[in-house]
């Protein structure tokens, strides 16, 4: 239903946006007072996979975009490379696995 709030609840919801009035709990906590997209995430209907990246390039894009510092971004997404053992794909592109 267009025109019906969806975005804007959703905004509210990760802490987008401060609702004018009242409030939003969730498990029993205020959200306004939960520190910032540590306790939800967000999962898009669509793929949002760059296809010229490769699978490191990709997994450092999207450290950074969860606000990770650069310094500690490259060991982080090595080590999860290793863990998960893509080893073999990590310089492949996305559009090629």
């Amino acid at each position: 239903v267009n025109g019906a709030g969806k975005a804007t609840t959703f905004r509210m919801l990760i802490n987008d946006l401060k609702p004018t009035s009242g409030k939003i709990i969730i498990n029993g906590k205020d959200i306004n007072k939960m520190q910032r997209d540590l306790e939800i995430g967000f999962c898009p209907q669509f793929d949002w996979l760059i296809n010229n990246l490769t699978v490191i390039e990709t997994l450092l894009l999207f450290a950074r975009l969860k606000g990770l510092k650069w310094s500690e971004t490259s060991q982080i997404c090595c080590d999860m490379i290793e863990v998960f053992g893509l080893e073999i794909y990590q310089t492949k592109k996305i559009q090629n696995l």
